[in-house]
């Protein structure tokens, strides 16, 4: 099965590498957002707001504002955990009163952050999801998207989205994992003491999104591979056929600290 490297060195060095890729094709500017993004099939979408006009990631930013569906973030202080080029940081930053956090374990994805995003209420650093650089009760929500799969303990992730929540706290959470790891995941969160608001299959939704929006992807990079086209999920590639045929998962938890 190809999924991605899930020892830290490897991954820094992946996501270093797909940010080098991107600033060598020209359009490494505009390319803030690397999720697989998000396509309505029918009945079940959250999202309270619709899509900024003239986006040029819409699938993508539409994946964030249904991870956030009906939660407020106005006033809150929030850390996206995994915030690659900082898309999802700079949507939430201009759509809502927030402060706001990123970290990510690849400097090169935190360098492009720091440079390329202007919302004043965001902040970008280099940081370990497995050993968040925060002190306990911090943050009202912590956001995770499309990030957890390639994390060696994942246990010990949701451990520190815990402990750096404030009692009441919100985690947002999205991602593609087995089919079979999200009962582990579901049991952890019940294990640490979180209480499961919402937790949504939109595997069709985001298959959508890959037969619309994957062939423009594969320009961004600026060339083409098996192992390429795999990791942008088009269609025909192994990882989109593991997401057809159920081996892979994506879905959408919303829980709260109790």
């Amino acid at each position: 099965m190809v999924m991605f490297p899930v020892d830290k060195i490897s991954l820094r060095r992946m996501y270093d590498d797909i940010s080098r890729r991107l600033a060598a094709s020209g359009v490494g500017d505009a390319a803030t957002f690397l999720n697989y993004g998000y396509v309505s099939v029918g009945d079940g979408d959250e999202s309270q707001v619709d899509v900024p006009a003239h986006s040029l990631n819409g699938n993508s930013v539409r994946l964030v504002l249904e991870l956030i569906g009906n939660t407020a973030l106005d006033g809150r202080r929030i850390l996206d955990v995994g915030c690659g080029r900082g898309g999802a940081v700079g949507l939430i930053a201009k759509m809502f009163d927030v402060e706001i956090a990123g970290i990510d374990l690849s400097p090169e994805a935190v360098m492009f952050c720091r440079s390329n995003c202007d919302a004043p209420s965001a902040r970008f650093d280099v940081g370990d999801a497995e050993h968040l650089p925060f002190e306990d009760g911090v943050h009202d929500v912590v956001v995770n998207i499309e990030s957890s799969h390639g994390y060696p303990d994942l246990g010990k992730f949701l451990s520190e989205v815990k402990r750096v929540l404030k009692p009441g706290g919100r985690f947002l959470y999205t991602d593609l994992q087995p089919s079979e790891k999200w009962a582990y995941i579901r049991s952890e969160l019940a294990r640490l003491g979180f209480l499961v608001k919402a937790d949504r299959d939109i595997t069709a939704n985001v298959i959508a999104s890959r037969d619309e929006a994957a062939p423009q992807s594969v320009k961004a990079f600026g060339s083409e591979s098996e192992a390429m086209n795999s990791f942008l999920a088009v269609p025909g590639s192994e990882l989109y056929e593991l997401m057809r045929q159920r081996i892979l998962e994506y879905r959408i938890i919303r829980c709260c600290v109790k």
